[in-house]
């Protein structure tokens, strides 16, 4: 029987250890308790450091919130309502910071009145996974409200044409109540002529297995009116098997409306084009231009009389995006395909040698008898949406208190960061020293501003091509390429003279400082940040030995 509780007991204890848990036994009567060292080290303590331990001490490092909710969730097991206890909560890390940990345990003796008097349990360590769960909230609503104010109807229907989800644009640009159609289908509200190119255009989606486009179809808002649409769509799968579709519908009545009236109403074409929001630009069947509004002038840098019989590509020199390539000839490419055409992800080279983000499309220009005369390029200027697009994914790779590049980037860009190209590899790990006792006698302002100067000197410091990070409150992190422990030297060397320079009473900044090269390639990164972190926290002790001296 004792060799059976050894064995379980040491069956516990390997359970325990492999989930990486922190335990505590409870004293409940005496208010006793005893914790083991992975209590105190995901708290950023030794044990030593937390002495003497009671259960006030955990009272203290709690969360105020959870303390409440936790103390409630534990009468209930003093009670016996119920016999487990188990909590997610905060704990204040030794950073300062909150931690999230999984508090789970139960009453396992009792005395003769029935009184609680030993709990144990054990704490697991879910931060990780909890900042994954507020980010993924973060992503999901930031993701909602870009579907909810776009201008086009987001979409999705079922096998059977029934919609089970439309945006908010879809009441905006129809006037239908979106509560009102939700489980109908769609073909009721589709132009008769239009519907089996519908159907055709989802069964093609489901045939392909990948996402399809359909440039013309006309539905009907509230009041009777038909507006054109263009769409994309893809197709939903689950267990390899399409069980719906989800899409994009643009409004295009207006763009349709304006080619239509080119063709039709030649004579007033001057006045519409001139009057058109976006930039126009036509040619002749040769792609030589013979107008253009205003608005393409001020995009192109080009007047009228520059512009005026000259080839397209002499003053419409667009690039790709990505590839910074060349277009193919627009005028061709249009009078090949003797339809619109949408070119998106663009770069206008302008007269002044700005780049110039633009959406683009392009379409022929049909006479009465059906012979393609020219085309009309309508662009507009839409470098305000990629900067700001470039903005949130700027703000989503950097430290917004000191522009350092952020956790986050490192994580997903630690492959280029650690190439061949870049050995020998020098890793820099520095630290703030006091930056506690800056926040509590001096304000976090004050801490914040000394972590901004230690940026300022450490980024001071760095040459083209490094990479300075913050990892933590008072961490920084650098890499530097195709270096040597001597550069690092010099570099170490320069940033303490700079914080000897700028160090006073406003700002009480001292740092401490580890490095580490890797010469091969086939060294492991990880072990050399680790290496780095070792040194720094070395002289960060000499620093604490020489104050107390």
């Amino acid at each position: 029987m004792l060799k059976k509780y050894n064995d379980s007991s040491a069956l516990a204890s390997m359970l325990i250890s492999s989930m990486n848990a922190a335990t505590w036994v409870w004293n409940i009567q005496k208010g006793e308790v005893s914790f083991n060292a992975r209590w105190a080290e995901m708290l950023g303590y030794t044990l030593e450091e937390l002495q003497p331990i009671s259960i006030k001490t955990w009272e203290k490092l709690s969360h105020p919130d959870d303390y409440e909710s936790s103390s409630l969730l534990l009468e209930k097991v003093f009670h016996r309502e119920q016999e487990f206890y188990s909590i997610e909560m905060r704990m204040k890390h030794k950073s300062g910071n909150w931690v999230w940990i999984l508090d789970s345990g139960k009453v396992i003796e009792w005395d003769e009145k029935g009184a609680p008097l030993i709990a144990l349990g054990t704490h697991i360590d879910i931060n990780e996974r909890k900042q994954i769960e507020e980010q993924s909230k973060n992503n999901e609503a930031f993701l909602r409200q870009i579907i909810e104010n776009t201008k086009d109807i987001i979409y999705r229907i079922d096998m059977n044409g029934v919609m089970t989800y439309l945006s908010r644009a879809w009441t905006t640009l129809l006037g239908h109540p979106i509560e009102a159609v939700l489980g109908d289908s769609f073909r009721p509200f589709a132009h008769p002529d239009d519907l089996e190119k519908l159907v055709h255009f989802f069964e093609k989606v489901k045939e392909t297995n990948h996402i399809q486009d359909i440039d013309y179809y006309r539905l009907k808002d509230r009041n009777g009116n038909w507006k054109v649409f263009e769409s994309s769509a893809t197709p939903i799968i689950e267990q390899e098997e399409v069980i719906g579709y989800a899409g994009i519908a643009r409004d295009i009545t207006e763009k349709k409306r304006i080619e239509a009236a080119l063709i039709r109403e030649k004579d007033f074409f001057e006045a519409t084009l001139m009057c058109v929001g976006d930039a126009v630009i036509v040619t002749n069947e040769q792609g030589f231009i013979i107008n253009m509004n205003p608005i393409a002038q001020e995009l192109t840098g080009y007047s009228p009389i520059e512009a005026i019989g000259h080839p397209l590509a002499h003053i419409f020199n667009v690039i790709h995006q990505k590839t910074k390539k060349p277009h193919e000839d627009i005028v061709k490419f249009v009078l090949s395909k003797k339809k619109p055409i949408q070119l998106h992800h663009l770069i206008l080279i302008n007269k002044n040698g700005e780049f110039i983000h633009i959406d683009d499309s392009a379409a022929p220009i049909i006479s009465s008898k059906g012979i393609i005369e020219g085309i009309v390029i309508v662009f507009r200027n839409v470098s305000e949406e990629i900067a700001r697009q470039e903005q949130i994914e700027y703000l989503g790779y950097h430290d917004q208190l000191t522009n350092c590049y952020n956790r986050h980037y490192l994580d997903e860009n630690i492959e280029h960061i650690n190439c061949v190209e870049n050995y020998p590899l020098g890793i820099i790990s520095i630290d703030l020293n006091n930056l506690k006792l800056v926040n509590d006698t001096m304000g976090h302002q004050k801490g914040d501003y000394v972590i901004q100067g230690a940026a300022s000197i450490i980024r001071s410091s760095l040459t083209r091509g490094d990479y300075l990070f913050r990892m933590g409150g008072d961490e920084f992190l650098v890499f530097v390429p195709n270096t040597n422990t001597q550069e690092l030297e010099s570099m170490h060397n320069f940033i303490i003279d700079e914080v000897k320079k700028r160090c006073d009473e406003n700002c009480p900044l001292t740092l401490s400082f580890g490095y580490e090269v890797l010469y091969q390639y086939d060294q492991d990164l990880y072990h050399g940040i680790k290496k780095a972190d070792n040194r720094m926290y070395e002289h960060k002790r000499q620093c604490k030995s020489t104050l107390t001296k």
